[in-house]
């Protein structure tokens, strides 16, 4: 675990940490959630760094936990698939389980929007905590519930 704590560490300098969050204080947000965030990144957050600072690039910006990145509501205009509208205002789900057991390329394989939209929300909204983005359309998700639990 250290290692893994040591690595993360050192992906991230001291000079773009945010200041972390403390034993304490992901207690509270897990309590508040209903849910236990999985290691090493649940004692990153309590030890090392909540998130990266403002000055970071966003597409090398780690977000603080449970935060949206200020495109969350609008990026759906350029980005996104399903002819069902996003709501970027909802409410995540972190307790419901991600909708994922294996890895899916949906930019090569969505097809069906029957079967794929549902697929597409679910991903975005339910079972995982955003982490950051490389880009306007791209986001990274750490998945908290599911047979995927712990996976980026």
């Amino acid at each position: 675990m250290r290692r893994a704590i040591s690595a993360l560490s050192d992906a991230l300098p001291g000079d773009l940490r945010r200041s972390p969050l403390g034993w304490n204080g992901v207690r509270a947000w897990e309590a508040a959630h209903g849910i236990e965030l999985p290691e090493p990144y649940r004692t990153f957050v309590a030890e090392v760094s909540n998130g990266s600072s403002e000055g970071a690039a966003m597409a090398h910006r780690l977000l603080p936990l449970g935060k949206l990145p200020e495109n969350w509501q609008s990026w759906k205009a350029d980005c996104w698939l399903s002819p069902e509208p996003f709501d970027g205002t909802a409410e995540r789900r972190f307790t419901e389980s991600f909708p994922l057991a294996e890895e899916w390329q949906w930019e090569y394989d969505y097809y069906d929007h029957d079967e794929h939209s549902p697929l597409l929300h679910g991903i975005y909204q339910n079972g995982s905590v955003l982490l950051g983005g490389n880009r306007d359309c791209e986001f990274w998700v750490l998945v908290v519930t599911g047979s995927q639990r712990g996976r980026v």
